[in-house]
């Protein structure tokens, strides 16, 4: 990409870095400020390292299918994990098989979290046209 084009942050197309509206979907791509319309990717990231197990930062981007799959599966996570856990870390004291429970207990649980952190990198090391072109049209349930 040029210095003189940017992207549609509806379409994804290149379109000149001065245009209030895309020529090819219509779609208005900057506020008169110049500044890029739509979500936010720093706040999306935010959501995504505190609430991103929960898929909150999906929900945010507009993509529920995302959103409620990783809900789904830290619920899941957390009815696997959390017996594990207890049981694991109760009887850890009194054999080894205990604690290698309660360590996968955790270990369930922590997957959905590292996921989710992955995923907020990956936001904030996008650039905005490329973020904004992936995630100002909700519709689109189509790239993690």
């Amino acid at each position: 990409m040029d210095s003189e084009t940017k992207f549609c942050t509806s379409c994804g197309q290149k379109i000149l870095k001065k245009a209030v509206m895309c020529p090819h979907c219509g779609a208005t791509v900057a506020n008169l400020n110049g500044y890029y319309a739509g979500k936010n990717k720093v706040i999306a990231a935010v959501f995504a390292f505190t609430l991103g197990a929960l898929g909150i930062h999906w929900f945010y981007l507009g993509k529920k299918m995302y959103g409620a799959i990783m809900l789904m599966a830290s619920l899941i996570s957390l009815i696997l994990g959390a017996p594990l856990y207890v049981i694991g870390y109760e009887d850890a004291k009194y054999s080894e098989e205990a604690a290698l429970q309660a360590l996968a207990g955790m270990g369930i649980i922590f997957i959905t979290v590292l996921i989710a952190c992955i995923q907020g990198v990956r936001i904030l090391t996008l650039s905005d046209e490329k973020f904004n072109a992936l995630y100002l049209n909700s519709d689109k349930d189509d790239d993690i």
